[in-house]
Formats: C-alpha cells, structure tokens, sequence
C-alpha cells in the first residue's frame, strides 16, 4: 500500500450502474404470466448438451455453463464392500453412512424457515467438518417430504446428458441448495440468483452453505436487492461436553460397526474424548471408524485427533498396494499416493487437462495409465471428468500436510510434494484454472499445519498473482492463515486494483484487515496510521460492512486531523478528502446531520485549495445530504457548482475520462433534483441532454468503462421531457434508452445493467399508458416482461400493474386477471416483509395493496366472479381501517369510507354504498378546502418553497402520521428566519389542524 492519495470514491449518484467484464450469452425459456409455454431446443455438435426447463441457464460462450441446474437427488448407491476398501468412503457424506443426528435444534429451525416470505436466503456455515453437509442433507429430504421441489446448483459443474425438469408442479415451494457457496464469484451467485427458478409467484428458499462468513455481507446486499428475506445459520460446536461426544461418538460406531459386521459394537471403546481436538463432528467420526476399523483388524488404535487421518491415509495405501499386488493396477503405491496429492490440489479435471497436468510432473508411468488406475480408486463424480479429488475436504486438506515435509506426525512425508506444489502452481502466461482451488487448499490445511504455510509462502513468494487468479475464496483463506510471513500477505496487498472488483472484494477486504492489523501493531507514522484506517474503510464498505468502515474511516479523520495541526499545507487535502469519504458512509447509515456537518467542512477546507475535481465530488454529496435533508435551495446551488468545479477538472486535464465522467455524473444529478424540485424546466433539459451528449462521447471513448451510463442518462431524460409536456421527443428517447439498456444486458447480464433495463422500460411503459397508446404499451411489456421478472422487486409490481391496466383498457380482462392476481400476491408479499420497526413503511406497503385491490376488485366484477370480489373488497376495506387506526389522517378515512363504497356495491347493498360516498365526498370537500387556506394564512404563502412544501403536505398526509409536535418542528423548519413568536404561533396552529384532521370514520 503505498503513500500515494487515493481518490475518495465517487459521489453517490442518483442513478448508478456498475461494471462487469464477463460476457455470457443467456438462454431462457419463453412464456407468458397467463399460460406458460415451455418450449426448448437443445442441439450439440461435440460431446453432450443440457437444458433446463422451468429455469434460466446462465453461459460463457467460451468456458460452458456458469453453473448448473440439478434436481437432488438420493444418496448414491454403494455396498458395503466397496465402501470397506478404502475407510475414507465411509466418511464421505455422500454416502449418508452414519445416520443424521445431534442437529435437531438448527433442523427445526430451517423448518420453520419455509414458513413466511415468498422469497429467503439464509447462510449456513462453519468450520470445515462441522456437520454442514448431513444438516442441509437431512433438512432437504424433509423439504422433499413435503412436496417441495428441491434442487441443487452446482459451479461450473459439467452437466450430466440431457435435460432438467425444473417445473414446479403442484410443489408448494422451491428449496434451491448452494454449496461451497463461499467459493463462488459473487458475479456468478448474482446470476443465479436472477435466475426465473427463484422469481415465479410461488414461495421460494435460497440456501447457502459454506465455511466462512466473509462473503456473506456483500452476497446479503445482492439477496436484499432481489426482494429476499435474509439470515445466517452459525454452526457451533455440536459436542460440547464429554458425555455429548461420547453419544456422537456411539451413534458414528454403531453405523460402521453394521458396515464391518461387528456384532458387539460395545466391545470398541472410545479413547479420551474430553480433550482438545474433538469438538468438531467429522473428528467424532473419524475416532468411531478408526476405532471400529482397527477393531475389525486386530491392532490398536490411535487416541490422539492428529493421528486419526494418518491411520486412514495408511489405509487407503493399503488398498492401493492391494491392488497393485493384484494387478488389478499397474500404478505403483508411491505414484498413486502423487497422483493423489496432485488431485487434491487440481480438483477434477477433463481428461485433456488431466493428461497435461500429470505429463508435465514427470511421474513413472503413461498419464493415461495413472488416470485409468486413479479412476478405479477414486471413481469420477462427473462425466467427462477424472482426478477425482479425495473426500471429505478436511482429510485431503490433511493429506496435503501429511505428504509436505515439515511435520513430526507419523506418515511419512514426500520430497517429492514440494516441488510438485511449485510446478503445478507454475505458469508462462494465464495461471492454471485451478489455481484457486490449490490455494484454498493449502491455505486451509495451513490453518491447523503451521508447515503447509511454508509451502503455500515459497509459492506466493515466487508469484503473489496467484492470490488474486484464485479469486476473492483463496483471499479470504489466505486471510485466515495463522502465522503467515506478514510479507506475503504485503505483496498480495500490492497488487489489489485500484477500482472494484466484484469477485474479488470480500477476499480483498479479508486480506487488507490483515495487513492493516500487523502493520498498526508493527507501529507505522501517523501519516500512514491514517491512511491505512482510510484504505480499509473504503475496502470494507464495497463488501457492505458499513459500520465496520465507519468506524476506521473516522479514526482517519481523527488522525488528519490531528497531523493538520502540524502541517497543514500537506494534510488539510486528505483531511478533507475523507471527511467527504465519512459523509458518504455516515449518509448510508442514516446519520444524516452529522453526514452533513462533515461535507461541509470537507467543503470548506476544499475551498482554500487547489483541487476543484475532489471539492466538486464533496459539493455533489452535500446536494444529496442536503436533499435527503429537505434544503432544497441548497441541494441545487450545491449540484450547480459542482457542475462548475467538474468543468474546471476537466479544462486542467481534458483526456481524463473519469474527469469527464465525473462532469457527466453531476450533471445528471442536478437534472435530476432541479426536474424533482421543479426548478426551471429550460434549465433542466440543458443540463439532462448534455449528460446525454457527454455519455455518448464517453461510450465511444471506452465502452467497456461508460458505455453502460448511457442507457441511465437517457433514461432520466426522457422522463424529463415527458414531464415538462415534451411527449413524443420523451417517447423517442425513453424508446433509445430500452434498446440500449437491453444491449448492455446482452452482453454483461449483471444485476445493476438488468435494473437499469427494468426502470427503462417501466418508464417507458408508463408514458405510453399516459398518452393512451396502450397497444404499444402492451407490446414493451410484453417483450420486457421475462427480463424484468429477473430483476424482480417493485419493478416487476410495477410492469404487472401496468399490463393489468393495460389489458384492461383494451377490453381484454380475461387476459388482465393471472396478472393483476400476481401483482396483489407480490404486494401482499411486500406488506408481509415490511420492517415492523418502520410504520411508515408498513403503512405504505399497505396503501399500495389497498390501491391495486380496487382494480383487482373492478376487475373480478366485470368478470362476474363475485364471490372472489367480495373477499378482495373486504380485504380492501381491513387494509384501510388498519391504517386509520395506525395512521390516523383524514386521507386514510376518506380512502376507507370509499373501500366501504366499493365492499357494498359489490354485495348489493346499494343505500349503504350511497351513504358511504356522500361521507367520502363530504370529507374530501373539507380536507380541499382547509389545506391549502390554513396553510395559506398561516405561512403567508409568498414564496415557492414554502408554497410547494405546504401543497406537497396533501399527499404525504395520506401516507405518513403526524403528530402535533413532528407539526410544530415541520413548521419551524419553513418558518427559519422569522420571527420566534410567529413560527410558534404558526405550529401550534398547524399541530391544531392534525388534530382535527386524526377523525375516525362513522359507523
């Protein structure tokens, strides 16, 4: 990490999609919300193909699926003679050996897990051996035994021939299982889980699994933003005391003493179990299988943990010698045992890849040969595939140590492993695709054999690049490592990116904690102590630990400060620089005022320098603060000059396109709040159409970096000419923007480009409808509608509302219904998962669900399906009352008295139907005329804001509560500057009208 300034990150912008570089093509089903058609054509001209029906499947044109789809099924089938050839088969969880068991607290809790929202994730992880595997194993059997369709996804895998059968059927849910999930890249989870399996109208459960939690923050983000509700599951130890593990260690005897025919499984007696290194389950196991394993063989068992995986490995020799003695192979014991080493750390491989990989190790023996005899060991999991690695993880993680020189165990180490381990790591051009993979490995065997950790050092020494070609999984192990030489992890460090990467964050964060932790205890200059608590900050915030990177980013403040005192012509810049930084993550947590206190002084000292690019990002943030903060005035003087400083950034340096991209950023911004604001329609179109103009030369410029802005931009200025009256000009650019916003998505698939599709075609959708065109608002939705479902959330609400409405003018109702009914099952979703700690949250997601069951409503009456009208009427009218009695505001009862209008009608009560809009008209015609003229009299209505502030009251008083004294304080805040007795006055007053306004409806 050098000395060098970094830039603060950029401002947050009111629109902002990010970046991916992959580039896969997307294969989908087709079909329609009202009578799904499943239609598939798979053809393959080499080997075998694979399709999915019911699902998306998600591929790199040059390296296959991303992942694939699998419904789960039972454990494989294997006898008991097979298993008994090598004892590690028996361990493998596969198999389902020992029956489940010790887990019933976390099962009971999935359990119920299936219950509630339509959509939930939950992260179940712990150490290696902890028992994962036969938790979630146990916990999808009894989701199969309830009907639910369970299926697994597996990375990169190479599909088996033929197709998947996704197809829900009568299933009442989907349980969709994701191992090694920590191992991922987050890009390729985010495909997975935009996936169509997951977004259909029927209850869905993501759940992941894997050893660390370090991903987790940033993956929950991607999961929120999918509408999911989200949990971590941490597995403790299981066996916490002695008599615990003994009965652990008793139920895994019982199972393998079946297995080797033992009659009197009392008869094997476990050692010491009360000691350290038996608190994991696998240990447990391991202790039951070496005890009945050397029971059936007539010598004496082990008692120590660290010895229990040499005995097995010395078994698993055996059988190797077995069969060379039998001829049954020709691979030699001590070749086998490589060849098994090198499996570990390559992972399954084609037969190709294979071949070259143990070719260039120079062993004894034919590739093909050593693969043929490896297989019959170790037979493949996968067609097409062979090395099939050792299993369970942790065992091949102790082979690892045991095969490296180093240790004092017994097994006998191999000269041979280490410079093995630097030629299967070495490389001329890209490295080796398994790269990762050997790293996790060894970084995960080096955290309970301290030796490995020289090995994995001589290899990061020689190469740290490889770190990063392992992606953020090996990071983030590598992290983890006890005692690592601190200056491999610096070196590692050194290479990071400057920008974000999204498959590499969280590892990136992990390692950074590390580095920052010895070089603060090592002792470092204030200078850099300052800088190192920035670095983090900002590497902790892009994996969403928000508050982790508060907390360094205001001991960097805190130091800057400190070092200002003493020089500030050096530290007055980086000072200011992060507090704007501070602000921005202060503003993510809602810490508004204090966000804003700090951009202002960030502002301020930024004045007095030389630096108009960084005070040109500090004044775009404080036009958001102080927007978020309802200082309007000040949001748009503070957006105008930022425009102004980005221009002078730009005229120092023309050829800097993130300079340029920055100009482009603020000036959309400030379209954006002076269009929000309605603050000078000229202006507005100005400023939008040249953050159009300068996307486009920028999207010419570097495409991969700004092509995506374009889309956005236009997208935001097509809404702003719709707005001021300039409809066809709208349509023409809204049209442009769709087209470009899909073409992104074509070729980089990512959730924020899927988004900006999403809003586009909402956008436009709705301006179609606005101008009652509405075949052509039908056709986008209709062309739109399979990518949106991807994007989920309010979007999709929103593209199904507008299909409602649109099918609905055309006369087309039977077609409308499939969907205004997803749409109210999504809303009823939303008020479901509403944060009960909001209300005005809950009491927004219930108007919106009041709202469409007045369509849905008038929908089934025109259908004549009365007695569905009835319920959803009622439902309309419960909705209401419980925002009367939560709310309280005369708009609430004025909708209730209407919601009743609408329940009677439908039941035939026609003389109470009557009674009930005289009452909604009677108290319409009050709250119209009491607004604006108390409001009126009471401000001295001279000026705009004000004017706005008070007209605007209208509608947000149908929505959110206002008690007398949030009056009095809305009133004070207007009347800044006034007189003290008149402001007072003018709330009272206000508090008053509140008062009067919280009626409750007749009868």
């Amino acid at each position: 990490m050098g000395a060098e300034q970094h830039r603060p990150r950029p401002q947050q912008a009111l629109r902002r999609p990010g970046r991916q570089r992959h580039h896969p093509r997307r294969h989908r089903r087709p079909g329609s919300v009202n009578e799904p058609l499943f239609q598939q054509t798979v053809q393959a001209e080499a080997g075998f193909a694979y399709g999915v029906i019911g699902a998306d499947l998600h591929v790199f044109q040059d390296a296959g699926p991303v992942y694939t789809l699998l419904e789960r099924a039972g454990p494989p089938a294997a006898d008991a003679a097979w298993l008994l050839e090598q004892p590690s088969r028996l361990l493998d969880a596969r198999y389902e050996v020992v029956a489940f068991g010790g887990r019933e607290a976390e099962l009971a809790d999935l359990t119920s897990w299936l219950e509630g929202p339509q959509l939930a994730a939950r992260w179940v992880h712990g150490p290696g051996g902890q028992g994962k595997t036969r938790l979630v194993s146990a916990f999808a059997d009894l989701a199969a035994e309830r009907g639910w369709k369970v299926v697994t996804a597996v990375h990169r895998a190479v599909p088996s021939p033929g197709s998947q059968d996704l197809l829900p059927g009568a299933a009442p849910g989907l349980l969709l299982i994701v191992d090694y999930a920590d191992r991922w890249p987050l890009s390729h989870l985010s495909w997975l889980f935009a996936n169509a399996l997951l977004h259909a109208p029927r209850t869905a459960r993501v759940l992941l699994v894997a050893r660390s939690v370090r991903s987790w923050p940033a993956l929950r983000a991607v999961l929120t933003e999918h509408g999911a509700r989200t949990g971590d599951l941490p597995l403790g130890p299981l066996p916490r005391t002695a008599i615990d593990r003994e009965r652990v260690f008793a139920a895994a005897r019982d199972c393998f003493c079946e297995r080797y025919g033992l009659a009197v499984p009392d008869e094997v007696a476990p050692p010491r179990l009360d000691g350290p290194g038996f608190e994991l389950v696998l240990t447990l196991h391991m202790a039951a299988l070496v005890a009945v394993d050397a029971r059936a063989r007539g010598v004496s068992p082990p008692g120590d943990p660290s010895e229990f995986s040499a005995y097995l490995l010395d078994r698993e020799r055996r059988h190797w010698t077995e069969l060379h003695g039998n001829q049954a192979m020709s691979t030699p014991p001590q070749v086998m045992a490589r060849t098994v080493f090198t499996a570990v750390l390559t992972g399954a491989q084609s037969y190709e890849a294979a071949t070259g990989v143990l070719g260039g190790l120079g062993l004894p023996g034919h590739p093909h040969e050593l693969i043929d005899d490896h297989a019959v060991c170790y037979p493949p999991a996968e067609p097409d595939r062979v090395l099939e690695p050792l299993y369970p993880d942790r065992l091949a993680e102790d082979l690892l140590a045991l095969a490296l020189p180093g240790h004092a165990a017994s097994g006998g180490a191999d000269p041979w492993t280490p410079g093995a381990t630097a030629g299967l790591l070495a490389h001329d051009g890209d490295p080796p695709a398994y790269a990762g993979r050997a790293i996790t490995f060894l970084a995960s065997s080096a955290t309970r054999w301290p030796h490995v950790g020289k090995s994995l050092a001589d290899a990061l020494s020689a190469d740290p690049a490889l770190a990063l070609a392992g992606g953020g999984a090996a990071l983030t192990a590598l992290a983890e490592v006890p005692g690592l030489d601190p200056a491999v992890l610096d070196a590692v460090e050194r290479l990071f990116p400057e920008r974000r990467n999204i498959d590499l964050d969280a590892g990136i964060a992990a390692v950074t904690e590390r580095v920052v932790a010895h070089r603060l205890a090592t002792g470092v200059d204030p200078a850099m102590r300052a800088e190192l608590h920035a670095t983090l900050a900002r590497r902790l915030l892009v994996v969403d630990r928000t508050q982790d990177a508060v907390t360094h980013e205001e001991r960097a403040v805190e130091g800057y400060r400190a070092l200002v005192e003493e020089d500030p012509a050096r530290f007055t810049g980086p000072l200011a620089i992060n507090l704007n930084n501070l602000a921005n993550l202060l503003l993510g947590t809602d810490r508004n005022e204090e966000a804003m206190s700090a951009v202002e002084e960030a502002v301020d000292l930024l004045r007095g320098l030389d630096d108009p690019f960084n005070l040109a990002m500090a004044l775009g943030n404080r036009a958001i603060l102080a927007f978020q903060l309802d200082r309007n005035d000040e949001a748009i003087e503070s957006a105008q000059e930022a425009v102004q400083n980005h221009r002078l950034a730009v005229a120092a340096d023309p050829d800097d396109l993130d300079l340029q991209g920055g100009l482009a950023m603020a000036l959309g911004n400030l379209a954006y709040l002076r269009m929000t604001l309605k603050r000078g329609e000229e202006q507005t179109i100005e400023a939008s159409q040249e953050a159009v103009t300068l996307s486009r030369w920028l999207a010419e410029a570097d495409p991969d970096a700004f092509g995506h802005r374009v889309a956005a931009m236009l997208g935001t200025h097509a809404a702003q000419l719709f707005t001021v009256g300039r409809h066809d000009d709208g349509v023409r650019a809204a049209i442009e923007a769709v087209a470009l916003a899909r073409e992104t998505v074509v070729r980089h698939p990512i959730r924020s480009f899927q988004s900006a599709l999403a809003r586009n075609v909402v956008s436009l959708m709705g301006m179609y409808q606005r101008l009652e065109r509405w075949e052509e608002a039908l056709a986008i939705g209709q062309e739109h509608l399979v990518a949106v479902r991807d994007f989920g959330g309010p979007l999709l609400t929103n593209v199904l509302a507008g299909m409602t409405t649109t099918l609905t003018a055309l006369g087309r109702q039977e077609e409308a219904l499939p969907y205004a009914r997803e749409t109210v099952e999504r809303l009823r979703a939303t008020v479901t998962e509403a944060d009960p700690s909001d209300p005005n949250a809950e009491a927004a997601a219930r108007l919106e669900l009041a709202q469409m069951l007045n369509q849905f409503v008038t929908l089934l009456v025109a259908l004549r399906r009365r007695k569905e009208a009835v319920a959803a009427a009622g439902e309309r009218v419960a909705l209401y009352e419980r925002l009367v009695q939560d709310v309280g505001v005369l708009r609430a009862v004025i909708d209730l008295h209407l919601a009743r209008e609408q329940l009677a009608s439908v039941q035939g009560k026609r003389r109470r139907a009557a009674a009930e809009a005289r009452e909604a008209a009677r108290l319409q015609e009050q709250i119209d005329n009491m607004f604006p003229n108390l409001f009126a009299n009471l401000l001295g209505l001279g000026q705009d804001e004000p004017r706005r502030r008070a007209m605007d009251l209208r509608t947000k008083v149908g929505l959110v509560a206002a008690p007398a004294l949030g009056a009095v304080a809305f009133v004070l805040s207007l009347t800044a500057g006034r007189g003290s007795l008149e402001a007072t006055l003018s709330g009272v007053a206000v508090a008053v009208l509140f008062w009067l306004a919280r009626l409750r409806p007749r009868g």
